[in-house]
C-alpha cells in the first residue's frame, strides 16, 4: 500500500522540476533550489524503485486447504432367508391294463394243381434279335402243368398231354416291351391255354401275373398265336388245357 502511494508522488515531483534544471536559470534562488532538489529527487527515485521492486516481487499466497472428501456410508442389508418348501410327493403313473387282442387266424386253402412233367425233350424256340443289347426273352421253360378238361374214358389207352415245345411249331418268343427294359421289369407269367383238337389256342387266361401289366399283356398276345400239339388218348386227339410259363429276364 505504501509503495503504491510513493511512486506517483516521486514521479510527479521529478517531472515538475525537470524543466528548471534543463533551462539552467542563473538567478540565485534558482541555483539554491536546484542544489537541494537533486538530492530530494534522487531519494524519491530510489524510493520509487524500491516500491517497484516490492510491487513486482510475487507475494506468497496461502495454499488452499484441501478438504477431505466426505466418507460414503454403505449399509449392508441381509437377504431374507428362503423358507424351505415341502417336497411334493412323487406322482405315480397310472398303468392302464391292456386287454390282449385275440387275432382270428383264418385258414388259407390253396387249390392243389397236379404237376405233370413233360416227357418230350424241350426245344428252345428262336429268340428275336433286338437293337438293345443284354435284353432278351427266355423261351418258355420245359416244365409245364397240365390238366385235362374232358372226362377220361375208362379204358387203359395211353394219354399224352398237349405240347407247345415241338421244333416244327415255330412259336415266336414274346416281345420284351422297351419300357419294361428301361425300367428293369422282370418276372414269370403263367398262362392257362385251352388247346383244341386241331392244335390252336381256344382260350388263353392269365393264371399268375409277373407284377407288370406290360409283361403280362405281351405274353398273352404272343401265346394266343401259338400252335400246339393237341392232347391224345391213344390215337385220338382230344381237347385239353395246359399251363404255359413265360419268363421275362434281362441278361448281362
Amino acid at each position: 500500500m505504501f509503495t503504491k502511494m510513493i511512486f506517483p508522488i516521486a514521479t510527479f515531483y521529478f517531472l515538475e522540476n525537470r524543466p528548471a534544471l534543463m533551462l539552467g536559470n542563473i538567478n540565485h534562488n534558482s541555483v539554491t533550489r536546484s542544489k537541494d532538489r537533486p538530492w530530494i529527487a534522487l531519494v524519491l527515485v530510489l524510493c520509487a524503485h524500491l516500491a517497484m521492486f516490492a510491487a513486482l516481487r510475487p507475494q506468497s499466497q496461502p495454499l488452499p486447504l484441501e478438504t477431505p472428501p466426505e466418507p460414503i456410508m454403505i449399509s449392508l442389508l441381509s437377504a431374507p432367508e428362503a423358507t424351505p418348501q415341502k417336497p411334493m410327493p412323487p406322482v405315480q403313473p397310472i398303468a392302464k391294463e391292456q386287454k390282449p387282442v385275440k387275432k382270428k387266424v383264418k385258414p388259407i386253402t390253396k387249390p392243389v394243381v397236379p404237376l405233370i412233367k413233360q416227357t418230350n425233350q424241350p426245344v428252345t424256340p428262336p429268340v428275336e434279335q433286338t437293337s438293345t443289347p443284354v435284353a432278351t426273352t427266355d423261351s418258355p421253360i420245359a416244365e409245364q402243368q397240365t390238366k385235362t378238361t374232358t372226362n377220361k374214358p375208362a379204358d387203359t389207352q395211353p394219354y399224352q398231354s398237349p405240347n407247345f415245345n415241338a421244333a416244327y411249331l415255330n412259336n415266336p418268343a414274346p416281345n420284351y416291351p422297351s419300357i419294361s427294359r428301361r425300367l428293369g421289369e422282370q418276372g414269370l407269367v403263367l398262362l392257362r391255354v385251352q388247346v383244341t383238337v386241331d392244335g390252336t389256342a381256344g382260350s388263353v387266361e392269365l393264371q399268375t401275373g409277373s407284377g407288370s401289366s406290360r409283361l403280362d399283356e405281351a405274353a398273352l398276345e404272343a401265346v394266343k398265336k401259338w400252335q400246339f400239339v393237341p392232347a391224345k388218348r391213344g390215337e385220338q386227339s382230344v381237347s385239353a388245357s395246359v399251363v404255359v410259363p413265360v419268363r421275362f429276364s434281362i441278361e448281362g
